[in-house]
């Protein structure tokens, strides 16, 4: 049993408590504590196991290693008394030699101690080298800085600052300016698109599925969102919306086709043309049914790249009805571990205050008001219209009557495109295909 062994063993139950302590709420409701910690029990069970299996390997090892050193004691005192008796030897080197035997005992006792020690840092160094070492998402490269060779591409080592943004009257009422750092990789298109107030979308003859064992969630799907339009996403639990929202985000790779924004793709750095996929990103703004925030403070999860003044900051935090945390001080506020010192709908207030800050050409609404109280979806609807007006807009939601002010509704059944047209036609057709199904 070697220390690589024990280790993986430990993992498991690790990663079980993990999950029950992030869904404790949900194991109570449902009164499922005890299935939950008889497999904890039972992951623990075959680590400790394991565990006792090592420690006693190690014990027997230095009880063999005791009983080794005693045996040549045993045999140096009989011949040392030997040597004794016939003055071969004085008693100074017969010490010597019992020094030599205890200190060969230990230093091998040591070194097997120091040979675990190093397997066990050598289990962390493979890890870690694993990491290093896994391929990256089809056109993603490293920083020009990174200091180890990983044979994966890296960005060329000069970079072109883009900056000068169109003030916020031109960027669709978005307050604030903002640079952003583009590769050379593509730098004059990307720059070009990140300065653009909006941008047109198009999916072409797009083919994905999450995993080769799994159906097709699109087959040849085909779909242009015109630069400034404002797009509603309709479809029952499946249809295939919040997936069309993770593959124009590049979040999985595409199976076969192409998302072009103004008629450029995102490609790998292997192609001679496109968009550099961290810039790709940098050209939506997202804001999903389930808010994220960070451990950290409420400035650095509203402004990740510090790239605005607090002034910026705290008039977005009033825009979006957030007046009782616009002051430098509630800036430096505390968010704890998955926002748990937050309520949700100020969470979901937080997040649309970052999209405002970051001044996307394209904002993506996932179910942004489903959970959230009436005032907050009030603001929330109002962004739409306001702050993000001249935007390309793809707002996804239940609640079809966050959709009536959008310019087009796209009705998704089984990722196909079943209905696009005008709100009023579309959600009636929409509300009454539901109605059939009851």
């Amino acid at each position: 049993m070697n220390r690589r062994e024990l280790s993986a063993s430990r993992s498991p139950s690790i990663a079980h408590f993990s999950e029950t302590a992030q869904g404790a709420s949900t194991i109570r409701s449902f009164t499922r504590e005890g299935p939950f910690a008889e497999r904890f029990n039972e992951l623990d069970r075959y680590y400790l196991g394991r565990r006792w299996r090592t420690v006693r390997s190690v014990v027997l090892f230095s009880w063999q290693n005791n009983i080794l050193t005693s045996l040549l004691f045993l045999a140096a005192g009989i011949e040392a008394w030997y040597l004794l008796q016939t003055q071969r030897v004085s008693v100074g080197s017969v010490g010597v030699a019992f020094s030599f035997i205890t200190l060969s005992g230990n230093t091998v006792l040591t070194f097997f101690e120091w040979l675990a020690q190093v397997e066990e840092a050598l289990i962390g160094v493979e890890r870690l080298n694993g990491l290093l070492m896994a391929p990256l998402e089809p056109g993603a490269q490293l920083p020009s800085t990174a200091a180890f060779s990983t044979g994966h591409p890296r960005r060329s080592t000069s970079t072109a600052q883009v900056g000068g943004f169109p003030s916020s009257a031109a960027r669709g009422g978005s307050v604030g300016t903002s640079t952003a750092q583009v590769g050379a990789f593509g730098t004059s298109t990307d720059a070009i698109l990140l300065n653009r107030p909006h941008v047109q979308i198009e999916f072409d003859r797009v083919c994905f599925r999450y995993d080769q064992e799994l159906p097709w969630v699109f087959q040849d799907f085909n779909l242009r969102i015109g630069a400034g339009e404002k797009v509603g996403v309709v479809g029952r639990t499946g249809s295939g919306k919040s997936s069309l929202t993770q593959i124009l985000l590049r979040l999985y790779p595409l199976q076969s086709g192409r998302i072009l924004i103004d008629g450029v793709p995102a490609v790998a750095p292997s192609e001679s043309s496109g968009i550099d996929l961290m810039t790709y990103r940098r050209l939506f703004s997202f804001i999903s049914q389930d808010p994220v925030l960070f451990r950290s403070s409420l400035r650095d999860n509203l402004d990740f790249e510090r790239l605005h003044e607090d002034s910026s900051i705290l008039a977005v935090m009033q825009m979006v009805g957030l007046e009782e945390w616009s002051s430098p001080e509630a800036l430096q506020l505390q968010i704890e571990e998955r926002g748990r010192n937050v309520s949700y709908g100020e969470k979901q207030l937080i997040c649309l205050a970052r999209a405002l800050l970051r001044n996307s050409p394209v904002v993506i609404m996932d179910e942004a008001t489903s959970a959230v109280d009436p005032q907050s979806e009030e603001i929330l609807v109002r962004a739409t219209h306001q702050f993000f007006s001249g935007k390309t807009q793809i707002i996804i939601a239940h609640r079809l009557s966050t959709l009536e002010s959008c310019d087009r509704i796209l009705w998704l059944r089984q990722g196909r495109l079943v209905g696009d047209g005008p709100p009023r036609e579309i959600l009636s057709r929409f509300s009454k295909s539901d109605l059939s199904l009851i």
